[in-house]
């Protein structure tokens, strides 16, 4: 074990370690930032989800409310999940009102974790802190978040880490403060939240070597499970469907059941069922092979991994494809709480284990490194897989005047939502003067209702549009009766 000293906060810190964690935090919040930045140099200017939160933000940093024409006319992002925590990021506008401040942000709150995983790894561990702890901290499924632009989920990595961190310190303030701040995160938080608790009653962490349970842990516990599951309440059965007149959109379990009473159900009924959806098709596994296996699934061995449960089931028993796949940005935050979990495992293993482990451990590096640097890899393939056409794309966008009502493609929204009011094809009646559609053979909308690139262009076509120039593969059209900006109407602020 190492010394108090060697924390990253605290008057009795080392200098060396404090410099460390600084540097560090530094460090990690370049290489995060690094990836967003080459997509917005690429002109990979994503609606889903850069543009979303762009437009969010961009609102909050005018004191107004969070209308994202990118999701539907005049929606406000409160109808579609509840994370009022993207707010900190609105003073970064103040200072420079640019897109990629935002990924700069979620950079700086990623790496933030780096302080609470220090010091977790510092109190239980012998050798490799300083490295484990920036595997950790930019580890690949963090890559994973910060190479798709920018997320509420983000604020999840680092709270995590400090609520568990704290949990296992026993500093109760500072578990709610992090609790609270992560019910602000988002609604599903509060399932985390009711984990947290459940850990702190039924093992109360942190405890002396036969030290008993007190009813402190009880009431602490109790109540976090408490608040947990009544802000998840409160907020899917009232906060959201009060800013969404088709209610909380996010119950996707048919393979359980009708809405989220029949999926309780059908668990209920049929428990076997459900286990089998958390691992099948094969996919899945391979999403929990890659988040414990490098950790040699020590995590499994820490009550701490129970904390990144509900986030797992949400994705596993969900009937959405892309929920299930490795390259997902809610992995994050699992991957800080099983590392936090696998470390504690490991203190929890035998002297006679841990002494087996040891020859092991240079191996278990040298996976996790290779993982992290063949993930950043494929995601640097991806995007510049991406990136062809981005000259002609920022052409384009530069082309379009400010203030006009633009209805554009996913692959360029985020270059519109500073300028123009946008939006994308199927979410809006609004009028638009001009249409923005990319060609290339990567391009992929969110269009609903089966549209595609061709089908969007049939329709404007018979609308009256007309084209007005052509770069490259991205092609621009005008509407019939365009009278020119208009900024009321088709400014940023506009809804």
């Amino acid at each position: 074990m190492l010394s108090q000293g060697s924390r990253c906060d605290g008057a009795a810190s080392r200098g060396g370690d404090r410099r460390f964690c600084w540097l560090a935090f530094a460090g990690c919040a370049l290489v995060l930032s690094a990836f967003g930045l080459l997509r917005v140099h690429w002109s990979i200017l994503d609606g889903y989800d850069l543009g979303i939160f762009d437009q969010a933000v961009w609102h909050y940093a005018h004191f107004q409310a969070p209308i994202v024409t990118l999701k539907g006319d005049g929606f406000n992002i409160w109808g579609d999940h509840f994370h009022p925590i993207i707010a900190a990021w609105a003073p970064l506008y103040w200072i420079w009102d640019d897109v990629r401040m935002l990924i700069i942000g979620q950079a700086l709150v990623v790496a933030a974790a780096v302080f609470p995983v220090h010091h977790f790894l510092a109190r239980r561990l012998d050798a490799w802190v300083r490295v484990l702890t920036v595997l950790a901290v930019v580890g690949w499924p963090v890559l994973t978040l910060a190479a798709y632009d920018v997320h509420e989920i983000a604020f999840a990595v680092p709270l995590l880490a400090w609520a568990v961190d704290a949990l296992d310190r026993r500093r109760d303030v500072q578990v709610a403060v992090a609790c609270a701040l992560l019910l602000l995160v988002r609604e599903d938080m509060g399932a985390l939240v009711f984990m947290i608790g459940l850990v702190r009653v039924a093992w109360a962490p942190g405890r002396a070597p036969g030290e008993h349970r007190t009813r402190r842990d009880a009431v602490m516990g109790a109540a976090l499970m408490v608040v947990g599951l009544a802000v998840f309440a409160l907020v899917t059965t009232v906060v959201i469907p009060h800013f969404a007149a088709q209610g909380y959109q996010y119950w996707d379990y048919p393979q359980l059941g009708s809405g989220p009473k029949g999926a309780l159900l059908g668990v209920l009924k049929a428990p076997w069922h459900a286990i089998g959806l958390l691992f099948w098709p094969p996919m899945k596994l391979g999403t929990w092979a890659l988040l414990l296996v490098p950790l040699a699934l020590l995590p499994l061995r820490s009550p701490y991994a129970l904390i990144g449960l509900p986030i797992m089931l949400e994705r596993m028993l969900s009937a959405r494809e892309s929920l299930w796949t490795p390259m997902y940005q809610y992995n994050a935050p699992v991957w800080i709480v099983v590392v936090l979990a696998g470390v504690a495992g490991y203190g929890s293993l035998s002297p006679r284990w841990k002494q087996r482990l040891a020859p092991r451990r240079l191996v278990l590096l040298v996976v996790a490194v290779v993982l992290d640097v063949g993930v950043a890899v494929a995601l640097l393939v991806n995007a510049g897989q991406l990136a062809r056409g981005g000259d002609d794309r920022a052409a384009a966008a530069a082309w379009v005047p400010a203030d006009t009502c633009v209805l554009t493609d996913n692959r360029m929204a985020a270059a519109f939502t500073h300028t123009n009011r946008v939006s994308v094809p199927g979410f809006t009646q609004h009028r638009q003067d001009f249409v923005v559609l990319d060609w290339a053979p990567l391009q992929t909308a969110p269009l609903p209702g089966g549209l595609d690139t061709a089908a969007v262009s049939r329709q404007i076509v018979a609308d009256g549009f007309h084209q007005v120039a052509r770069f490259g593969d991205v092609a621009i059209w005008q509407a019939p009766d365009y009278a020119g900006p208009d900024a009321s109407a088709c400014g940023p602020a506009a809804s």
